[in-house]
């Protein structure tokens, strides 16, 4: 279970990290790899980690879509009452 405490990091300061890094935070390069390996179960636990913080995203932008679809359906009420209106 995700602990309610938990932040992600913004998304810009993921791009620029990856932007300086070339590679996504707290996942070894894949320099780094080939000189020294990686160990099989420290990397499925960094991916799995790396697939929580997607699905948290994609929860947040769902969230977020949803709230601009209601916010678009509320003012194109309003715009249907204004002309309603303007027309008597």
């Amino acid at each position: 279970m995700f602990d309610p405490d938990y932040r992600l990091a913004p998304l810009s300061d993921v791009a620029a990290y990856i932007e300086h890094n070339r590679h996504l935070p707290d996942v070894p390069s894949a320099q780094e790899v080939g000189e020294n390996g990686v160990s099989l179960g420290e990397m499925q636990t960094k991916l799995l980690a790396k697939v929580e913080e997607l699905t948290l995203r994609m929860i947040d932008a769902e969230r977020e879509r949803q709230r601009m679809r209601d916010e678009n359906d509320e003012l194109r009420r309003e715009i249907r009452d204004i002309r309603k209106q303007l027309e008597k």
